[in-house]
């Protein structure tokens, strides 16, 4: 197994799976075909690739949206400087699965080329659409 056959994403919002929180890794891995989900307080969960049926990649602008709300706030109430020291992940990684109605949702903080590294590395597994609109 060589690196292109994997993906790591260690940077991100702790993630609902199956009523358990993970928030240590996310491991992409084309070879075993999975999306491997670990939490330093219970076993790992795994979504095999034939249970997705697509992934959008998208930049978020809630981050922005968030600074201008937390300005409009300091404006009017100089106590909420508290809040200066939120900062939500950029990059919001949906998966559909084939049998849920609801997608799972995953805040990471990725660099523009790691994003489109990500698409790239899950393009020929099932259909990833990425969208980078800033």
């Amino acid at each position: 197994m060589d690196a292109t056959d994997k993906f790591t994403i260690r940077n991100f919002e702790p993630v609902k799976i199956r009523k358990e929180l993970y928030g240590n890794t996310i491991e992409f891995n084309n070879l075993k075909r999975y999306v491997k989900f670990t939490s330093q307080y219970h076993q790992p969960d795994y979504i095999h690739y034939d249970q997705i049926e697509k992934m959008i990649i998208k930049f978020d602008n809630k981050r922005k949206l968030l600074w201008l709300g937390i300005a409009t706030l300091l404006l009017f109430f100089g106590i909420f400087i508290l809040l200066l020291r939120i900062r939500l992940p950029p990059w919001k990684i949906s998966i559909f699965l084939k049998k849920e109605q609801k997608p799972i949702v995953i805040r990471a903080r990725l660099d523009d080329y790691e994003a489109s590294k990500l698409a790239n590395f899950c393009t020929n597994q099932f259909q990833t659409i990425l969208n980078d609109s800033k």
